[in-house]
């Protein structure tokens, strides 16, 4: 990393008079400047990873924070989406909004992880004889099925019944709510 090192300097004059006598015009002048320190920067370089933004936000600060500013970096995700964690020259810090010490040169990621939808558990079963069918495949469902079903996935079920059968009703939910569409579509 590169340190960023600018010079301020401040010419400050001082006077002094010697008291060599009471007369103050036989007093001889002294003059002097001083300057002051020169001030240390550090580059901060913030990007991010995942779907979210930072303030400050992402971009190469160069020349703006002096050594011993204290910067508070925030990270906020867009929808759908959650703050992880933050990698700071290469440490991880689970912190946010977290106080970054300017040190040193900085390079800050924000990493943002994707929420993963819920999931719901698809359970079918049948009580009498014939074929279920789900979403439209030819194959008919192997019973009792039972699998993960994402959050806003549509469902499709379709049940043919045997020969000398019928169809009736969906039982949803174990319960004795009654759907007598066929196919029955739901999300």
């Amino acid at each position: 990393p590169t340190r960023s090192t600018a010079q301020r300097t401040r010419a400050v004059q001082h006077n002094t008079r010697a008291a060599a006598s009471r007369n103050t015009r036989d007093y001889p002048i002294w003059s002097f400047t001083t300057e002051e320190e020169p001030i240390v920067y550090y580059d901060l370089d913030i990007s991010v990873a995942g779907n979210g933004t930072t303030d400050p936000a992402p971009g190469l600060y160069q020349e703006v924070y002096e050594a011993g500013d204290t910067v508070t970096i925030t990270a906020t995700a867009d929808l759908n989406w959650q703050f992880d964690h933050w990698m700071i020259n290469d440490i991880q810090v689970d912190e946010n909004p977290y106080e970054l010490l300017m040190n040193e040169d900085k390079v800050v990621v924000a990493h943002f992880s994707e929420i993963p939808p819920e999931e719901y558990t698809l359970s079918v079963d049948k009580l009498g004889e014939g074929m279920i069918y789900l979403n439209e495949s030819v194959d008919p469902l192997i019973l009792p099925f039972e699998e993960l079903i994402e959050e806003d996935t549509p469902i499709h079920l379709f049940a043919e019944a045997a020969e000398d059968w019928e169809f009736a009703h969906w039982m949803v939910n174990e319960t004795r709510v009654v759907v007598t569409d066929n196919p029955y579509e739901f999300i």
